[in-house]
């Protein structure tokens, strides 16, 4: 369960850096949209994990 919370987080920390990162870029709009979908899927999936809707135990 610890791997899988560390792994979640590293995708989100990544997705954080992906907006801002095209909050520099020129074709940052794009690119800020996408993120913060993707950081929604991501809170989505956690909070299921947490909920322990998702066993994700292989």
């Amino acid at each position: 369960m610890l791997v899988i919370s560390l792994v979640l987080f590293a995708h989100w920390a990544l997705e954080v850096f992906g907006i801002w990162y095209s909050q520099i870029s020129s074709t940052g709009f794009d690119a800020l949209a996408y993120s913060q979908i993707s950081i929604g899927r991501t809170e989505q999936l956690m909070q299921l994990v947490m909920d322990g809707e998702v066993d994700i135990q292989e």
